[in-house]
């Protein structure tokens, strides 16, 4: 609400003091700067979204298990998987995870 009212500044006090952010509050925080002309400081939160997002190892873990319980296991349920891994450097798992790979090829 205090974005669209141009209120830019309480819009992110809001947005700073809810623990648990879901994917409506990042888009209307992003869509807050953007519309109100802080294009730099809309593309600032839209990468810290993607990398916190993007980096939620013990999600992508539990996804990977949920998906196998579904279907049959295919090298490509492991690719996005190996990918985290080797994004945050885990280079441990990245190994593990491409010789789960390789059984499928």
């Amino acid at each position: 609400m205090y974005a669209k009212c141009g209120e830019i500044g309480n819009a992110e006090l809001v947005f700073e003091e809810v623990p648990e952010k879901d994917t409506g509050l990042w888009n209307t925080s992003i869509n807050g700067y953007g519309v109100n002309g802080y294009e730099n400081e809309a593309l600032e939160r839209k990468s810290e979204d993607a990398s916190k997002q993007w980096r939620d190892v013990s999600r992508a873990e539990r996804v990977l298990k949920q998906v196998l319980k579904l279907e049959k296991e295919t090298a490509g349920d492991y690719m996005m998987l190996r990918n985290l891994y080797t994004t945050i450097r885990r280079w441990g798992d990245v190994e593990d995870v491409k010789q789960t790979i390789k059984v499928y090829d």
